[in-house]
């Protein structure tokens, strides 16, 4: 068999659908990579608050977030499904550190 027919041969292992898993698992990566950098500013931004008000509840800080994330949302920085993905990794980790209701 010749180079050429090998070559020829081998783009046939190329399954569409396999490249196209692969890019969405790295959209995924990266959309995860931008819900954690969110999440964390979000945490910056309402520590102030939280330091401050030593008695408040778990319900009020992830109603804060929520408000922050609508906020975000209304003004086109997050699309729907990545605020909410930030809305749920903020309530996960509000139930972690203050236990869950």
């Amino acid at each position: 068999m010749s180079t050429e027919n090998q070559w020829a041969n081998s783009s046939n292992n190329y399954d569409d659908e396999i490249c196209i898993e692969a890019y969405a698992e790295n959209a995924d990566i990266t959309r995860d990579i931008l819900v954690d950098q969110v999440v964390n500013q979000v945490q910056n931004e309402l520590g102030v608050t939280i330091r401050s008000e030593p008695h408040i509840t778990p319900e009020t800080i992830i109603s804060m977030a929520r408000n922050r994330f609508i906020d975000l949302l209304n003004k086109d920085l997050l699309s729907e499904r990545e605020a909410n993905k930030c809305y749920q990794r903020f309530a996960q980790l509000v139930h972690y550190y203050y236990g869950t209701p």
